[in-house]
């Protein structure tokens, strides 16, 4: 059962991954304008199913790449144009994207995951396996 579990979220990694790799190719130039937000929600997405996986390291290494692109989304200027091949041209305005309430999920997101990195880690380093593996409900948080 835990292989099951295991490989079904190995796949799932995948799968995040090659949306990434979808992304990229798109923005070949790296010009990715709003696709910053996508690409930090689908690393931290990849985040927690390293968590799941208690591959903390991996966790941390993907969890530095949806920070990249978090900061690379807030520091847009009003308007890009993009230079990529398959999106020459197309102009994103900052000003079209809505939210509809105050704050920032993604930020909530990084920080729930940040903290999960932290808290497994400490866990681990104590030798608390028991509590290690007892942790479902605060990967639902």
């Amino acid at each position: 059962m835990l292989y099951i579990q295991s490989s079904h979220r190995r796949e799932r990694i995948k799968i995040f991954q090659k949306a990434v790799d979808l992304i990229n190719l798109i923005y070949d130039e790296g010009d990715c304008g709003f696709c910053y937000y996508h690409l930090c929600e689908l690393y931290i997405w990849i985040v927690n199913r390293y968590i799941e996986l208690k591959d903390y390291e991996k966790a941390a290494e993907y969890l530095d790449r949806g920070l990249e692109h978090a900061k690379k989304y807030d520091e847009l200027p009003d308007k890009t144009i993009h230079i990529s091949f398959l999106v020459r041209g197309y102009v994103f305005d900052v000003s079209n994207v809505y939210s509809g309430y105050e704050g920032n999920e993604m930020k909530r997101e990084l920080i729930i995951s940040t903290n999960m990195i932290f808290i497994m880690k400490f866990v681990n380093k104590l030798g608390l396996k028991r509590l290690l593996t007892n942790t479902n409900h605060l990967q639902k948080m």
